[in-house]
């Protein structure tokens, strides 16, 4: 834990320093005509928002959800990106896996909406495995004429 805040605080201060060089490059650039515009500037930018999005996007992956849309987010809203993933809960503790289906649902569903089965009552079966299939009653062999084409309903 202490590594991933000293990972995260280097990441905020180097890609910080960064953005803020970059910008202000690119805006002395704009404002005074006799100031070169470079486009370094804009690399350095670049750059420094890639390095402050990795944050925000590292956190909320850590929790279970999307790092590429975090990324995203982090790029164009890092200090509210970097706020709203620290706030954001965990996404493996709202859901559950079902044992019939092994997609994951919210713990207060009595029903599982991919599958339709009902779900035990018991929220510690995360990580139980699947039941095995039941078996189709295929009908009594003495009924069946040895055709493989035969479905199962034509022999009763």
């Amino acid at each position: 834990m202490l590594g991933r805040i000293i990972k995260y605080t280097l990441l905020i201060v180097v890609g910080g320093f960064m953005t803020i060089a970059g910008t202000d490059g690119m805006l002395r650039a704009l404002t005074n005509p006799y100031f070169q515009f470079r486009a370094d500037y804009i690399i350095t930018t670049i750059i420094g928002h890639v390095l402050v999005a990795y944050v925000p996007s590292s956190i909320a992956a850590h929790k279970g959800h999307s790092a590429g849309k975090w990324f995203v987010y982090g790029f164009f809203l890092p200090p509210i990106a970097f706020v709203h993933s620290l706030l954001t809960k965990d996404y493996e503790t709202d859901y559950k896996v079902c044992p019939f289906c092994a997609e994951k649902v919210k713990k207060a569903a009595k029903i599982c909406r991919y599958c339709g089965s009902k779900l035990p009552e018991d929220s510690n079966e995360n990580d139980a495995s699947p039941p095995p299939p039941e078996a189709t009653y295929l009908g009594d062999k003495s009924e069946w004429d040895g055709d493989p084409n035969t479905k199962w309903y034509d022999r009763h």
